[in-house]
């Protein structure tokens, strides 16, 4: 039945021009008839509309983070400049610092082992005059 129904619909061959025409003719508008009632789905009942609006929304959200993309690439890169900076940065302050605190460090054990050997110098120095004292009494 189906069958019978699509060979119906298809344009018969003719003889003369006219009768061809008006058959193709025919044709497209069964065409344009089926093409009308599909844009009269709920698809494109304001459905496109929203479609193209969301799509639109989404480009503009995209744009959105791509400019916060470079945003946030350039405040890491300040990060990166900020620790990595051979003359300024955090890695060459604590370099430095570490630097000084071994120079301070090594200063101090030499200040401290100089105290010691004077100590022990002046309380040998006030052994030997209390002994020598002692002794001469």
């Amino acid at each position: 039945m189906q069958k019978e129904a699509r060979v119906a619909q298809l344009p018969q061959v003719t003889e003369t021009f006219e009768e061809r025409t008006t058959d193709a003719l025919l044709a497209v508008s069964r065409v344009l008839e089926r093409l009308e009632d599909r844009f009269d789905s709920p698809v494109f009942d304001g459905g496109f509309e929203k479609l193209v609006g969301r799509v639109a929304k989404f480009e503009l959200v995209q744009e959105q983070y791509g400019k916060n993309q470079e945003d946030s690439l350039k405040k890491i890169n300040d990060i990166h400049a900020s620790i990595y900076d051979p003359k300024e940065g955090l890695y060459f302050t604590v370099k430095h610092n570490a630097q000084w605190i071994s120079k301070i460090n090594g200063a101090a054990r030499w200040s401290l082992m100089v105290l010691v050997t004077a100590s022990v110098g002046g309380f040998g120095g006030l052994l030997y005059a209390y002994l020598k004292a002692l002794i001469s009494s």
